[in-house]
C-alpha cells in the first residue's frame, strides 16, 4: 500500500500544493511566535485578568511558552527548505526534514489529545470544553496528515524524476 496522491486539494499540482502548505506553515508559525512573545512581553494586567492560582503554576506556563516558541522556530527552519525544493522543483532531500517534523507533530498532537481526555476524566471540567479541544486536536492532526501525504507524494515524484 502506498500513500500517494496525484493532486493537492482543489485539483492543483503537487508542486503548487506543497508551496501552499509551506506558506501556510511559515506564516502560521511566525504568527504563533509573535503571539507567544507578545503574551510574555505585555504586562500581565493587559493580557489576562486571572491570577496565578487560576491559571496554574506560572513556571509551568513559562516552560510551555518557551517550548512552544522553540517548536515554532524548528517548524520554520524545516519549512524554508520545503519551499526551496517546491520552487526549484528539485532537490527532494530538502523535503525530508519537514516530512519528519510534520509526522512527529501529528503523532504528538494525537497523543496529547488522548492524554487530555484521559487526564480530564474524573476532574471538574466542562464536558463541552473537553469535546471541543479533542475535536480541534484531531481535525488539526488529520489536516497535518493530509498535508504530509501531499508533500510525501511530491517528494516521491521528485525522486522518480531526478537522475
Amino acid at each position: 500500500m502506498s500513500l500517494k496522491v496525484n493532486h493537492c486539494c482543489c485539483g492543483c499540482s503537487l508542486q503548487t500544493g506543497t508551496k501552499i502548505i509551506g506558506w501556510l506553515y511559515l506564516v502560521s508559525e511566525i504568527i504563533a511566535i509573535v503571539m507567544l512573545v507578545l503574551v510574555e512581553v505585555l504586562p500581565e494586567e493587559q493580557t489576562s485578568q486571572t491570577t496565578t492560582s487560576e491559571t496554574g503554576n506560572s513556571e509551568t506556563f513559562a516552560i510551555m511558552e518557551i517550548t512552544s516558541i522553540v517548536t515554532a522556530a524548528i517548524k520554520i527552519l524545516v519549512t524554508v527548505p520545503l519551499l526551496i525544493a517546491a520552487y526549484k522543483n528539485s532537490r527532494p532531500m530538502l523535503l525530508l526534514p519537514w516530512l519528519i517534523c510534520a509526522i512527529v507533530t501529528a503523532l504528538m498532537a494525537i497523543g496529547t489529545g488522548i492524554a487530555s481526555v484521559i487526564n480530564s476524566s474524573g476532574k471538574e471540567t466542562f464536558f463541552n470544553e473537553i469535546i471541543a479541544n479533542t475535536v480541534v486536536n484531531f481535525l488539526g492532526s488529520a489536516l497535518t496528515i493530509y498535508y504530509w501525504i501531499v508533500v510525501y507524494s511530491f517528494y516521491r515524484r521528485l525522486r522518480e524524476t531526478q537522475p
